[in-house]
């Protein structure tokens, strides 16, 4: 009886081993889930430069050296993302400017939820805003097998944009 014991323990384990080391965890919020996979990198840059000539679009898929090259040129090249990213993933970056440079924000996560792929990013404001403008890039380098299947309608290749 002891012995059987075990090897359930044992297999239980096993199966939370293996399901951690997946890099996978499932929310379940009402009847949607939600995807947040841990092997993502994530980061947010803030820079002081000012677009005026910024298109409308503010989310960019990039998956080819071309297509950072031309996000490059609509922005600029203060981000520095290491090319060879590309090798083994796509690269996602959406943007926006901020009236003060003493706000912060922080992209918290990469959520894949109903086939949809969006950033949730958190915002600190302090009680004494600077009047200086601020301008944000945030960043996902995700795995392309993870993009299968899902919908990035909403993030457009920088050679789609007009500028």
């Amino acid at each position: 009886m002891r012995y059987k014991i075990t090897i359930i323990i044992c297999g239980v384990l096993a199966l939370i081993v293996i399901g951690g080391l997946t890099g996978l965890y499932v929310n379940y919020h009402k009847n949607n889930t939600s995807i947040i996979y841990n092997d993502i990198i994530k980061y947010e840059s803030q820079t002081h430069e000012y677009f005026p000539d910024a298109p409308l679009n503010k989310k960019y898929h990039i998956n080819s050296a071309d297509e950072l090259d031309k996000f490059y040129s609509i922005y600029s090249n203060n981000l520095a993302i290491d090319i060879t990213h590309l090798e083994h993933n796509d690269i996602l970056i959406q943007v926006q400017s901020e009236s003060s440079g003493s706000i912060q924000h922080k992209l918290e996560q990469v959520v894949i939820q109903n086939n949809k792929l969006t950033f949730q990013i958190s915002t600190s404001t302090p009680e004494i805003a600077t009047a200086d403008m601020a301008f944000w890039y945030y960043v996902a380098i995700i795995p392309k097998d993870k993009l299968i299947n899902i919908s990035l309608t909403d993030w457009k290749a920088p050679s789609e944009v007009d500028k």
